[in-house]
């Protein structure tokens, strides 16, 4: 038991500490900054599973023509673009100390105002975006798939809705939880049960 302990103190000794500041962005009626996302992903992904999961400056950096990860980038991958996003991949995993790795999580920022997120599962070869903003959701349904949002990088599904316009950081980490453990956003019989339980715990698992 107590090597298993020092075991868990060395693995969280190298994940990003986050700031009073920081963690002020947890309270009701704000948005979760880049800190927070990133302090859990890397937390959360340093457990031993299959998750590699990328922090929040990638998307903007591989994913999008611009910084406000507001337009995909189209047509086909350079040779600069895929050793950018190898050489990424390669550092998160050596941060993350995983032995394997078969699928992706990365979220995005949209705009510095909204946060969602994709999820690449190479074992099901499945790519998934998952996006708590109803009007968005809403929107691209009355779409044909190729017009909808981002539909060349992923397909959007449906996922529990944020009741506000700022509660999409703590929905993206709920996302993070479920493909942690489901691979994939299950409905489990009362899903706003599920949404409570995982706001009730959220602060227990920082310091978890």
């Amino acid at each position: 038991m107590n090597e298993a302990g020092q075991v868990s103190d060395h693995r969280w000794a190298k994940v990003s500490p986050v700031t009073f500041s920081d963690f002020t962005t947890l309270g009701v009626g704000r948005w979760l900054n880049d800190e927070v996302i990133n302090f859990f992903i890397q937390k959360w992904c340093s457990r031993g599973g299959t998750t590699l999961g990328l922090n929040t400056f990638f998307a903007c950096k591989i994913l999008f023509q611009e910084n406000s990860c507001t337009n995909a980038k189209t047509g086909i991958l350079t040779a600069a673009d895929e050793n950018e996003a190898v050489k990424w991949c390669e550092k998160t995993l050596k941060i993350l100390r995983l032995e394997t790795w078969d699928s992706v999580f990365i979220p995005i920022h949209e705009n510095r105002s909204h946060w969602y997120s994709a999820y690449i599962d190479f074992r099901l070869r499945r790519i998934e975006i998952y996006d708590s903003l109803r009007d968005t959701c809403l929107t691209n349904r009355q779409k044909p798939v190729l017009l909808r949002k981002n539909a060349n990088l992923m397909l959007t599904l449906q996922v529990h809705f944020q009741p506000n316009m700022y509660d999409c950081g703590v929905h993206t980490l709920w996302h993070l939880q479920h493909v942690l453990e489901f691979r994939q956003i299950t409905w489990l019989g009362n899903g706003c049960g599920l949404l409570k339980k995982f706001f009730k715990t959220f602060v227990y698992m920082y310091n978890g």
